[in-house]
């Protein structure tokens, strides 16, 4: 087992490689991430949960491009536990970051590919949770699937009016992409 201070570098050193450019390097620290939760900090009991949790959200709006992608990311493979309690305000964030910025200075295709996905796979862990568990109450599953229909399908929706272009081209095609299938697994 892992000591607490052990622990602490290794989600420190995740941290970090979620911020790299490289998607490579995000990709493989999301899935690394997801795998360490799961294995060294455990249940949302033990306290860390909310921090995670909280952290990235907070990251969702950074100046630094590479910190937003890697946050979006790693909210989308948190486990159950780390989303339920934070739900509402998790959605709502990754649905914004879904949106085309206000400062074109600030927009960033990749970010916005990755806010989708992470909406998605957030959708997908908090529903699939919860239908195999008899921890939430009726009208809690009732208010998730509110806000599915409510805010994320109209923000997935809006992702498909995405037309951004850079040097590169029709970048707003791969934020197209992320939504429809996303459409596709929230419906």
């Amino acid at each position: 087992m892992l000591s607490t201070l052990a622990v602490g570098e290794v989600v420190l050193a995740l941290h970090q490689c979620d911020y790299a450019l490289a998607t490579e390097v995000q990709d493989a620290a999301v899935k690394a991430l997801k795998h360490f939760v799961k294995a060294y900090i455990g249940s949302a009991k033990s306290g860390s949960a909310g921090g995670i949790t909280s952290k990235y959200l907070g990251q969702l709006t950074d100046q630094n491009i590479a910190v937003r992608r890697g946050s979006a990311l790693a909210l989308g493979v948190l486990p159950y536990e780390y989303l339920a309690g934070h739900r509402k305000d998790v959605l709502l964030k990754l649905c914004s970051s879904c949106a085309i910025e206000d400062n074109p200075e600030n927009g960033d295709a990749e970010a916005r590919v990755n806010a989708v996905k992470g909406l998605v796979s957030v959708c997908k862990t908090l529903t699939q949770a919860r239908e195999s568990s008899d921890i939430c109450s009726e009208e809690d599953h009732m208010s998730l699937y509110r806000l599915i229909k409510d805010e994320v399908m109209p923000s997935l929706l809006k992702a498909l009016g995405d037309y951004s272009m850079d040097n590169r081209g029709d970048v707003g095609s791969w934020v197209h992409e992320a939504a429809m299938e996303g459409l596709q697994t929230c419906s």
